[in-house]
């Protein structure tokens, strides 16, 4: 018995790496893409507590299209809007040279550009555009993202605000096609 476990830390001590052990792969890119949270709307009388609820497909790694539901019930307004959206990390909008000045790595940070346009409804049916930008980080290993902040503007004729969105966990259901 004391041979064999002499022979086992023997063993132990000399295992090569299997490959078994290598890297996880990342996951796949999603297809189907949902999500919501609080915001903030101020239109310039204050900030009015409001939500906001998605759901779109992701066409490519870097495009998705969405329809985006926004409901602000202390002004009853809803907006009814198509949304597309462009991702990049931030380290490919910087450059080499200033994402390298930064502590952290840049490359884990996908910085998102919106807009769409749809329909804003409050007193009467208007017609609304919208842009916006966040910044997110990816959860290593799945196809979820921490927004770490996010602005977007919208532009209808009765009401102009801005809707800002914080520390917002967006997850897209991975559904293979």
């Amino acid at each position: 018995m004391k041979n064999l476990f002499k022979a086992f830390l023997v063993m132990l001590f000399l295992a090569l790496p299997a490959w078994g052990q290598t890297n996880v792969a990342p996951p796949p890119t999603f297809h189907f893409i949902a999500g919501g949270s609080a915001i903030g709307f101020n239109s310039g009388s204050g900030t009015q507590a409001g939500s906001i609820a998605y759901t779109g497909l992701q066409l490519t790694s870097t495009v998705s299209v969405s329809y985006e539901h926004m409901s602000i019930p202390s002004i009853n307004a809803n907006g009814n809007l198509a949304v597309a959206s462009y991702t990049r990390p931030l380290s490919a909008l910087l450059g080499k040279t200033l994402a390298g000045k930064f502590l952290f790595s840049t490359d884990d940070i996908n910085v998102t550009f919106s807009g769409g346009a749809g329909r804003w409804t409050t007193a009467r049916s208007n017609i609304a555009e919208t842009v916006g930008v966040s910044l997110s980080y990816p959860i290593a290993g799945t196809s979820a993202a921490v927004q770490i902040i996010g602005y977007q503007y919208v532009h209808a004729p009765s009401v102009n605000g801005l809707v800002t969105r914080n520390n917002q966990v967006q997850s897209g259901l991975i559904v293979y096609f």
